[in-house]
């Protein structure tokens, strides 16, 4: 795996963030998951987004996305 620069994270991020409000909602969540094959069309991984989503508001932000990309 390659290393990502901040500025290709947070295009990627802003690619999943479909309604552009600086979150990514679970929906957005599954576009994400979908796009890489993690899941089919239709399902949906609230799991995943919990361990993200480490304020537990429903929504990820950059700081969280990054932080889970880091740590991963």
């Amino acid at each position: 795996m390659t290393l990502m620069s901040i500025e290709e994270l947070e295009d990627n991020f802003n690619h999943f963030d479909i309604d552009s409000d600086g979150t990514i909602e679970l929906s957005e969540f599954n576009h994400l998951l979908v796009a890489l094959e993690a899941i089919e069309p239709g399902e949906s991984d609230p799991i995943g987004f919990d361990a993200i989503d480490t304020d537990s508001n429903g929504r990820i932000d950059f700081k969280e996305f990054s932080d889970w990309f880091n740590n991963r």
